[in-house]
């Protein structure tokens, strides 16, 4: 049985999720119900080769299957050891699959674009399999459109001194939905995860993302900010797994959003499942307004209302980035949200 014929039984097995599903909690579910996944025929059929172990046969995110079904066939790259390569990473197609083996040493920074047309749904999955001490940097900061459903779901594997770095602004309207599986299964393996939000409307941003530890000595970080305003909501579902094995692991989470109207909203569920005891794991959260006190300094110095919330909104958005170092990902994310040339 081929790639896609896996994933389509596992589709049908588990099939769309119930509104209580745990996975989908906060997701409208209702805009589940017109999606329409055709079955697989000999004609379409395509195999992975078994050295990139998708899991699908225990897949439960149908974010991370559809893509596999529907596409016409996986863009399939190989990185060679010690190389570098910058590139634009954008699907050919409402539904696409694409897949990277970044060999040991390389060093991969890529930037992920959006389709500039609408669509009424669109599902796009990435794989990246990483060897010994090679680093990739995904990046996202997309001009705002609207998706009316739109599911795209990143899953990457790591070995031992591998570092990811995944970096995004999110000023898109609709629904959409992201889901992230990262699989640290080296010792000493790292991913740093900054992502802003920066909403209106009555735009559903929802994200979903498992940080497996699987080794000792691993580090990951996530850092996740909203500006949210209008409407929007958004749901960050955000865990981390450590294993039985795994000494001396480091992880940290927090979540700050600000809320600009009454009707805004967030959702933060929070997940450790931690097997060791040799652990540093740590999680926050915290919502508000803009702070009175910071605004009252500021007008005070002459700088009117509104620009005064600018200042302090844009201070909030870059100190989501401006601690990394210095990379094609960081300065093409600060340089949009600073608006400079």
């Amino acid at each position: 049985m081929d790639t896609k014929q896996i994933a389509y039984s596992r589709f049908t097995e588990i099939g769309l999720p119930k509104p209580r599903n745990d996975d989908w909690f906060f997701f409208p579910n209702a805009v589940l119900k017109n999606i329409l996944v055709q079955p697989v025929t000999e004609s379409s059929s395509e195999s992975i080769a078994k050295e990139f172990d998708l899991g699908v046969e225990t897949e439960k995110n149908i974010a991370a299957l559809i893509p596999l079904i529907q596409t016409r066939k996986a863009f399939v790259k190989k990185i060679p050891a010690n190389e570098q390569e910058t590139g634009i990473l954008k699907a050919r197609d409402d539904f696409s699959h694409t897949l990277f083996h970044i060999q040991k040493g390389a060093d991969v920074s890529l930037e992920i674009l959006d389709n500039k047309n609408e669509h009424d749904f669109t599902a796009e999955r990435l794989d990246f399999f990483l060897e010994e001490n090679a680093q990739l940097e995904l990046f996202f900061c997309n001009p705002p459109q609207k998706h009316n459903l739109q599911f795209r779901h990143i899953r990457i594997v790591a070995a031992a001194n591998a570092s990811i770095k995944i970096l995004g602004v999110q000023q898109n309207t609709g629904c959409y939905r992201q889901s992230f599986d990262l699989f640290l299964n080296g010792e000493d393996s790292t991913v740093d995860f900054r992502l802003l939000n920066k909403l209106e409307d009555d735009t559903e941003a929802h994200y979903h993302l498992i940080i497996h530890h699987n080794a000792p000595h691993t580090k990951s970080n996530q850092l996740v900010r909203q500006i949210l305003n209008g409407k929007s909501h958004v749901s960050y579902d955000g865990a981390v797994h450590v294993g039985k094995d795994c000494t001396e692991v480091n992880s940290a989470q927090l979540i700050n959003s600000i809320l600009l109207s009454e009707e805004a909203k967030v959702s933060i569920k929070p997940v450790l499942k931690i097997y060791h005891d040799d652990v540093e794991c740590s999680h926050g959260n915290t919502c508000g307004e803009l702070d009175a006190e910071s605004l009252y300094y500021l007008q005070s110095r002459g700088i009117d209302a509104k620009k005064a919330e600018d200042i302090l909104l844009q201070n909030f958005a870059v100190n989501t980035f401006s601690e990394l170092n210095s990379s094609v990902g960081s300065k093409r994310i600060l340089s949009a949200i600073t608006n400079r040339a």
